[in-house]
């Protein structure tokens, strides 16, 4: 009757504290500590061990598996550590295991890489069934890639490693920081991984296939011609104004009155009398517009009386904080009123050419690059509002557009040169097609030859990966 061993079953590193015991012998004192460091972990799963044939999985009943950090998960003597991270095994792949944390750490991996490219992938809320799928995924590449370092070491195919290791001390500088001795190795063995199961792939399997024909690139150009087509391009430059704050309107129509209101009392009789003189007339306005009317006539006095050299030192503070407060009045503009101030700007520009626009622009410009006349470059449709779209990519060069609004903000363009739509010719993007054949080629290569090779392997479940969501 064959021997049975109980395959180990562990919470996972995330789940409780790791063992630090006496090595490399297991003394009484080292078992005490073993027995107290599981007693106490929580999330213990003490349902029955499932049970393995030793002849089928191959590792031997000493052993016990733990977490990989980079790479095919390897089986591990307590004795040869001084601190273990037990992990429940989940799939042997003709002996080499695979364990519950290798599969989500590399779902996470794949998740994020999703993630960035925008693509769907599951979440918190999305179901059991979701999850489990995309575990699944990430088990079978795991599996995939276990065949094929196996296939590697017994064609001998192992890359330089001392030029991985240089990689890994550059790759260190590179990101500003060194890397410990064990982010070292961690680094190594993953380039190592990679490596291994591209050389078998390039220099064994491919080497199989067939090669890309010229024939098929052809077709492949003529049938994705839309995919090659080219956007019309603009080099622009660009006069942009904006409308004052709405919220700066109230602000400034109470200053004006709290400056009207202290000027009753100034020293300077014509200061004083600005105000004084128009108080009736203020109270007697029949509406706001008539009271704004008076309102500025006072400001205006006030301020012009800062120019005079006689005026009494106790008033020169009303008299500057009027003339700032002038000017700011005077520099409001709504979104009508930017729009008119820079149409003006237009129509004195017309006919001028580049020269001239660049002048106006570092002169009026609110907008980017400014100070280097308005300078947007070059530019293909979608990189601004769909207005901004409307209004420039009809120009020829040498054209200006009309002045509209975009965002709320006041825009005038000049085109300096435009180039037409087109489809690229298939000698320009040769090498695009060329590279995407390849990918397709390479990973058609990686799939079969995965597909061989579990055909001819030993591949078996420890447990069902649905049992990870019970």
């Amino acid at each position: 009757m064959k021997p049975r061993v109980h395959a180990p079953v562990f919470p996972l590193a995330s789940a409780g504290p790791s063992l630090a015991c006496d090595p490399p012998m297991m003394n009484p004192a080292s078992r005490s500590c073993l027995l107290a460091a599981l007693a106490g972990l929580t999330g213990l799963i003490a349902a029955d061990p499932t049970t393995v044939d030793a002849s089928a999985t191959a590792p031997a009943p000493a052993s016990v598996v733990v977490a990989s950090t980079v790479g095919t998960p390897t089986a591990m003597n307590p004795a040869d550590t001084a601190t273990v991270s037990f992990d429940q095994a989940l799939r042997y792949v003709n002996g080499d295991v695979i364990t519950v944390s290798d599969v989500r750490r590399r779902s996470i991996e794949r998740a994020q890489t999703d993630e960035r490219a925008g693509k769907v992938h599951p979440t918190q809320g999305s179901s059991v069934a979701e999850r489990l799928a995309y575990d699944q995924v990430s088990l079978d590449e795991l599996t995939g890639e276990t065949l094929l370092l196996q296939k590697a070491k017994e064609l001998k195919m192992v890359p330089d490693h001392d030029r991985i290791a240089m990689m890994v001390l550059d790759e260190a500088k590179a990101a500003g920081h060194g890397f410990t001795l064990r982010e070292q190795a961690e680094r190594r063995k993953e380039i190592e991984r990679d490596q291994s199961i591209d050389l078998v792939l390039r220099y064994y399997y491919e080497t199989k296939a067939p090669d890309i024909e010229p024939a098929s690139m052809w077709k492949a150009y003529q049938a994705h011609q839309a995919d090659f087509n080219l956007p019309p391009r603009v080099h622009v430059l660009q006069i942009i104004m904006r409308p004052s704050d709405p919220n700066e309107r109230q602000d400034l129509a109470t200053d004006e009155r709290d400056t009207f209101r202290v000027a009753q009392d100034a020293v300077d009789p014509a200061v004083r009398q600005a105000a004084v003189g128009r108080v009736d007339a203020l109270v007697a306005a029949a509406n706001a517009a008539d009271q704004v009317v008076i309102l500025d006539a006072a400001l205006k006095e006030i301020a012009a009386a800062d120019a005079r050299a006689d005026l009494p030192d106790a008033d020169r503070k009303l008299t500057k904080h009027a003339v700032a407060l002038l000017a700011r009045k005077n520099a409001f503009r709504d979104s009508d009123q930017t729009v008119a101030a820079l149409d003006a700007i237009r129509l004195s520009l017309l006919g001028k050419g580049e020269d001239a626009f660049r002048a106006a622009a570092k002169a009026n410009s609110q907008g980017p690059n400014a100070d280097q006349g308005g300078e947007l470059g070059w530019l293909e449709p979608g990189f601004y509002p769909p207005v901004f779209d409307q209004n420039v990519f009809p120009l020829a060069g040498g054209q200006m557009s009309q002045v509209f609004l975009s965002n709320s903000v006041a825009c005038l363009v000049y085109v300096i040169a435009s180039v037409p739509p087109r489809v690229r010719t298939f000698a320009e993007v040769t090498g695009n097609i060329t590279a995407d054949f390849e990918r397709q080629r390479a990973e058609a290569v990686k799939q079969q030859a995965i597909a061989i090779l579990r055909v001819k392997s030993s591949i078996h479940d420890v447990i069902p990966l649905s049992s990870l969501s019970e």
